[in-house]
């Protein structure tokens, strides 16, 4: 869009470049219409959106949807649709599309949206998030409370304030809410076969995981070079209370029913206080295991495994998102 002269009103302007024709056929759920908005501070500024279609609140026909409502917001920007096999490579795709001035729209979850903020550059557009998971958690913290699309769509366009988000960082993976770790973490496979509508599968991963319920403390955690705890239940957050350290909760349980005593305490009360919780504050952490396998867990939802000796540190500044808080 181009400002008209002495009105700050802005009109739909559309520019092609060479790069943009060639890209055109990409993806074939892409559409090919993009808008830049124009203003004499800003130049010109590119609208993309990408939809991870297997999230779990993203509905049916949500590009139809999405469409609709930049219709009713009076931008047009180009549609890509994607799944779990595709999310990366349809970001690495759009963030080539766009500079640091533009403005990259994501709807999915948590682990989505962290999967578009890890993939960031210098060049790379700020972000806008478009909550389509079950939790939302980031989004909350960008948004507030209200989690309404066209709100957030609306306030972002209109009066979004670019800032920068923390993150915790393992083996070069960034997460943005959490990391889980423990053998009760491998639950969240059984998760990922309902997702995919496999129910039988998602009993297999419970019947099938290997000492799933064994709560033996194997996990070795260690600030400053010192051993100070052994748990089989650890938590890693990053910016929700606080945004200068990682929050870090050490679940001392013994059985099924003292983990579950935590999570409904958790529930009523802050989970810093609640009972078999020790929190700790710490710019970095290491992490090991004390049996030969690899360590189980969970960054921002999505399932890793990976080789002990672990290494989280923090970072202040890292994604870039346009907030409206």
């Amino acid at each position: 869009m181009k400002s008209k002269r002495g009105t700050g009103e802005l009109v739909p302007t559309f520019y092609f470049d060479r790069n943009d024709i060639m890209d055109m056929n990409f993806h074939r759920n892409s559409r090919t219409v993009q808008t830049f908005l124009h203003s004499a501070s800003e130049g010109y500024m590119k609208y993309r959106v990408v939809i991870n279609r297997e999230s779990g609140s993203v509905p049916d026909h949500a590009d139809e949807r999405f469409s609709q409502l930049a219709e009713r917001l009076g931008i047009q920007c180009e549609i890509d649709l994607a799944d779990s096999a595709t999310l990366q490579s349809t970001l690495a795709h759009a963030n080539r599309q766009m500079g640091p001035d533009d403005r990259l729209i994501v709807w999915g979850g948590d682990g989505t949206i962290a999967c578009a903020l890890s993939q960031q550059t210098d060049s790379s557009p700020a972000l806008i998030a478009l909550p389509g998971g079950t939790m939302n958690l980031l989004h909350k913290r960008m948004y507030g409370d209200d989690l309404e699309i066209e709100t957030i769509l609306t306030n972002s366009v209109h009066h979004g304030i670019e800032k920068k988000l923390p993150c915790g960082i393992i083996q070069g993976e960034r997460f943005y809410v959490g990391a889980l770790f423990g053998r009760l973490t491998q639950l969240a496979k059984a998760r990922e076969a309902t997702r995919h509508i496999d129910p039988i599968g998602a009993v297999a991963e419970i019947v099938n995981a290997d000492g799933l319920l064994d709560l033996t403390p194997e996990l070795a955690l260690y600030t400053s070079g010192e051993n100070i705890y052994r748990t089989s239940t650890l938590g890693v957050f990053v910016g929700d209370h606080v945004d200068t350290d990682l929050e870090v909760g050490i679940f001392s349980s013994d059985s099924i029913f003292d983990l579950t005593s935590i999570a409904v305490e958790s529930l009523i009360s802050d989970w810093r206080t609640a009972n078999g919780v020790e929190y700790i504050l710490t710019k970095s952490l290491d992490i090991d295991c004390s049996k030969n396998h690899p360590i189980n867990m969970t960054l921002d939802g999505e399932i890793r495994e990976l080789e002990g000796p672990l290494r989280l540190e923090f970072v202040r500044d890292s994604g870039r998102v346009i907030t409206t808080q």
